[in-house]
């Protein structure tokens, strides 16, 4: 059963000998070749089992050890639909420099020829002729880092004025070249992790975006979307900085499941509906079930025109609960959510997120007419 399907997969392939393409081949240790950018090639005979991958993986008759291959999600933007933070960009300028940086981090491969640990990333605003300052990188890189959730190998957003020494770009006029600090402080390796993580995430993705069916309102889209998410993942992982992330929404850990707490709930849905076309936002803000409130993340989700919160974290039962998912904060108007959610102003006061955020239809969403069949 498992030759005949890989060898469906390569003969479908081989039909065009060679394809520009990114993709994702899952062997069955466990391991991903990520093929980023690379051309595929299949023998004359691919149902023989001979087949070669670029430059970067090659194997005869290793048909057995393959789980999967899947065309891989790009590393380009999305549309800027898909940007909230973007929008709140007040001139063309902050705009392109936005897309500048998202575009340098997105597409960052470390420099060929260099020596030694390089420690941030070099963005030259100066060179593409974008006139920004130090404050309103500061501003893009918050609303940045908020809507764009692949971009593991950023520490930090703030950015600075040396390579390696702690100096700020100059606080008056504009900026030339800037860096940004790399995870680990190694681009290097900042770099081998997320393009290894980001191929088991989109593994774990597809196998979710595969439930949907072109027939499906937006609203069924989504509601699969969060149904899938939140069974696949459990409230916990505190003590890993991956908890709060999409690493930690879509790879497993050690012991085998995805332990995540708010800020990954939110994260992980959020990467769903920008791959499956849903305008989405991470949203910051407290909870207040209690006294005294508590720092809190959901999403606010743009279905048929409107805008509708939700809170991934609560939709999700506890352990051992009779039922799989909930709707207590689904689709819902910020006239039935804002009663006990208070969104951008963190429990310090400060703001965490956004200035502002849409406004939402005047009633929640009807889950009725979210519902859709799906075959187990």
């Amino acid at each position: 059963m498992k030759r005949t399907f890989i060898y469906l997969i390569l003969s479908i392939f081989a039909a065009f000998q060679l394809l520009c393409a990114q993709f994702l081949i899952e062997k069955t240790d466990g391991s991903f070749v990520n093929l980023f950018d690379e051309k595929l090639y299949f023998s004359e005979d691919s149902r023989s089992g001979n087949w070669a991958i670029g430059d970067e993986y090659s194997e005869e008759n290793d048909v057995e050890n393959i789980v999967s291959v899947r065309r891989a999600f790009p590393s380009v933007p999305f549309d800027s639909d898909f940007y909230y933070g973007r929008s709140l960009l007040e001139t063309e300028q902050e705009k392109a420099a936005y897309d500048y940086l998202l575009n340098t981090f997105l597409t960052y491969t470390p420099p060929a020829g260099t020596t030694g640990i390089v420690k941030r990333i070099a963005v030259d605003f100066a060179s593409a002729a974008i006139e920004v300052t130090y404050d309103q990188l500061l501003k893009i890189g918050k609303y940045l880092s908020a809507d764009e959730p692949r971009l593991l190998m950023v520490q930090s957003f703030v950015p600075k004025g040396d390579p390696t020494a702690m100096v700020r770009p100059p606080t008056t006029g504009n900026v030339g070249i800037v860096y940004y600090d790399a995870r680990f402080y190694d681009v290097s390796l900042a770099y081998s992790i997320q393009s290894n993580n980001m191929a088991k995430i989109e593994a774990k993705v597809s196998t979710i975006l595969a439930k949907l069916k072109n027939d499906m309102t937006d609203a069924q889209k989504f509601r699969v979307l969060h149904d899938e998410f939140i069974k696949s993942v459990s409230y916990g992982g505190m003590s890993t900085a991956a908890s709060a992330t999409i690493e930690g929404a879509f790879i497993p850990n050690n012991y085998g499941y995805c332990a995540i707490v708010c800020q990954g709930y939110a994260r992980g849905l959020q990467y769903l509906c920008q791959r499956a076309g849903i305008q989405v936002i991470y949203v910051t803000g407290t909870a207040s079930y209690s006294e005294p409130p508590v720092d809190h993340a959901w999403n606010m989700v743009k279905i048929e025109g409107q805008w509708y919160n939700t809170d991934p974290t609560n939709d999700d039962p506890p352990t051992g609960a009779s039922i799989p998912v909930r709707y207590d904060d689904f689709l819902q108007s910020d006239n039935d959510f804002l009663h006990d959610h208070t969104p951008g102003i963190s429990t310090q006061g400060t703001a965490v997120s956004y200035p502002v955020f849409p406004q939402t239809a005047a009633e929640s969403y009807p889950l009725a007419d979210t519902e859709y069949p799906i075959a187990d």
